[in-house]
């Protein structure tokens, strides 16, 4: 009685269960991740790519606050940022069509103090004494960086930069004498 189990001599032993090739739902589920996988490493090397001139442009921008540079080069600093993200034609704007500009870009809310900074930006540059860089003005620039540049889109990978002709075919002279009149009232308002 010690051997109370006997096995039968026919029995067939049930093949090893194989790890592969797995359900169909494991090879979708394995594939969609493979496939996120691959687009946020495209999607997080392409924005990378696109804020570069962004984050120099700032740290670029913290130095001449730093240096206590004249304004002059944080001017030539933003119109190559404008370059970079926009198109060639942003080089020849000057002057209010500069501020007109960048007003649009910048959000409502802050557009009043920001065009009045960015006049007295540009009027600062035709002055005989070169003005330094003030913290306003440094605040104003940063602004135009941060907000006034196009926005990088997660789903298409890249951004709706537009063309500066077409931009300037939609401003119509109110919304520049608008921009003037916000920059008097600016003015008056220090």
């Amino acid at each position: 009685m010690d051997n109370v189990f006997i096995p039968p001599h026919n029995t067939i032993a049930p093949d090893t269960i194989a790890w592969f090739p797995p359900s169909i739902w494991l090879v979708l589920m394995l594939l969609c991740f493979l496939a996120l996988l691959l687009y946020m490493g495209i999607a997080l090397r392409r924005y990378r790519k696109y804020t570069r001139a962004r984050r120099e442009a700032y740290h670029t921008l913290v130095g001449l606050l730093r240096s206590s540079a004249p304004t002059a080069h944080a001017n030539r600093l933003l119109k190559q940022v404008a370059r970079t993200y926009y198109n060639q034609h942003v080089s020849s704007l000057h002057g209010t069509q500069w501020v007109t500009f960048w007003s649009i870009k910048l959000p409502t809310k802050k557009r009043a103090k920001h065009t009045a900074v960015l006049t007295e930006l540009q009027n600062s540059l035709y002055q005989s004494v070169p003005q330094t860089l003030s913290i306003e003005q440094f605040e104003t620039l940063k602004a135009c960086m941060n907000l006034g540049l196009p926005k990088f889109s997660w789903i298409t990978l890249r951004a709706n930069t537009g063309d500066i002709q077409q931009s300037q075919q939609h401003i119509d002279p109110e919304q520049t004498f608008q921009a003037q009149k916000l920059t008097t009232q600016g003015a008056r308002d220090e």
